[in-house]
């Protein structure tokens, strides 16, 4: 036999990871499942541990004090604690902010590296493509749910000696489907911008103005801001307490949601053109000279480009402006919360004998 003749190499697991580009997608995901999945789980596993009937005694004394963090319930047990503490509200958080990074990277990366043109080389449709990437996206999401998952029955397990795993399962999987809404709708606004950055920073912005709409409205009784926020919807469920009542309804409305931008990216990405926007064939309009011409003549008679600082008053105007609304918005917002917790803490000191004695300790000095 000659020897010069091979046979043809068996492929590999790492050649059948690129034959799909769900599979593709889901490979580059693996260090953001492995980061953030064994980082919430240790810190869920240390949180329980943290959870000792002196922490929980000395807690749930504050705990009204700090209400626009989060509602407490059955704050004493560890349950309850551990759900206020970093379930509410700083889990949700920051892992919200790596599917937004995703989601607005999901075409528009391949449209970056000129790497999509190669993609739909290939037989298969634009929405084939953009929901294999988009199945990949849940899919790491609900792996970093379920490691997360396997940090809370560690913890609970090493603190009571038992552990539920399906509420640990579901409270995973809730964090999920909140992470998932907020990538879905990065990926909807990445359909109006040429760059991931600029609908990442937009999403990003509208995560942290839901969660001030919902702390506002939790310290303004009866407040509608709050049914603005997608985070009031996701605390309808804390499925680690179990006499909490859950609300399915709340989960399937985020579900919704989420699929209507899925939907609605997956359309829009199917009719623009490859590095163009949503709506552009909409205002295409052939060139002409006297169009041109005629926007020579407005701006020799502009006032605003006469001179260089009318001009970059002009061009930086409205961002100072939007920023300057932001930094107002952010200032009235410590204020509600400083007078809605004045009374709160007044009643406090009174009623914690060393706060009591250090506050008048100090007026003393």
């Amino acid at each position: 036999m000659n020897r010069s003749r091979r046979l043809p190499r068996s492929p590999d697991r790492r050649d059948k990871m690129f034959r799909t580009i769900w599979s593709k997608s889901l490979r580059d995901y693996r260090v953001a499942i492995l980061a953030w999945g064994l980082g919430l789980a240790l810190f869920a596993a240390i949180d329980f541990a943290e959870s000792t009937p002196t922490t929980l005694a000395a807690f749930s004394s504050i705990a009204q004090l700090f209400r626009f963090l989060g509602d407490p319930y059955q704050i004493q047990t560890p349950e309850g604690f551990i759900t206020y503490r970093i379930m509410e509200l700083f889990v949700p958080l920051a892992i919200s902010f790596w599917p937004i990074l995703a989601g607005a990277r999901l075409v528009r990366g391949e449209e970056e590296r000129g790497s999509l043109d190669v993609l739909l080389a290939t037989p298969q449709s634009r929405m084939r493509l953009l929901l294999s990437k988009l199945s990949a996206l849940l899919i790491a999401l609900i792996l970093i749910g379920l490691l997360f998952a396997l940090g809370l029955l560690a913890g609970q397990a090493h603190l009571e000696g038992h552990a539920d795993v399906v509420r640990a399962l579901l409270a995973g999987l809730n964090m999920s489907l909140l992470a998932f809404f907020f990538g879905c709708l990065a990926l909807l606004f990445s359909q109006f911008t040429t760059s991931p950055a600029a609908s990442a920073s937009l999403v990003s912005g509208l995560l942290l103005l839901s969660v001030f709409l919902d702390s506002t409205g939790r310290l303004l009784n009866g407040s509608w801001v709050r049914y603005l926020s997608p985070f009031y919807y996701y605390n309808f469920n804390r499925p680690l307490i179990p006499s909490f009542p859950d609300q399915p309804l709340a989960a399937v409305l985020l579900a919704s949601l989420a699929v209507l931008c899925a939907g609605a990216s997956v359309i829009l990405f199917a009719r623009r053109d490859i590095g163009g926007l949503a709506f552009s064939w909409l205002g295409k309009q052939k060139p002409s000279n006297h169009h041109a011409l005629r926007s020579l003549s407005l701006a020799e008679r502009a006032l605003f480009t006469r001179n260089v600082g009318l001009f970059t008053l002009r061009r930086d105007g409205w961002p100072a402006f939007w920023w300057g609304l932001g930094v107002i918005f952010v200032c009235a917002y410590c204020l509600a919360i400083a007078l809605s917790t004045q009374q709160v803490f007044y009643r406090l000191v009174q009623e914690t004998p060393l706060l009591f004695y250090t506050s008048y300790a100090a007026d003393e000095t």
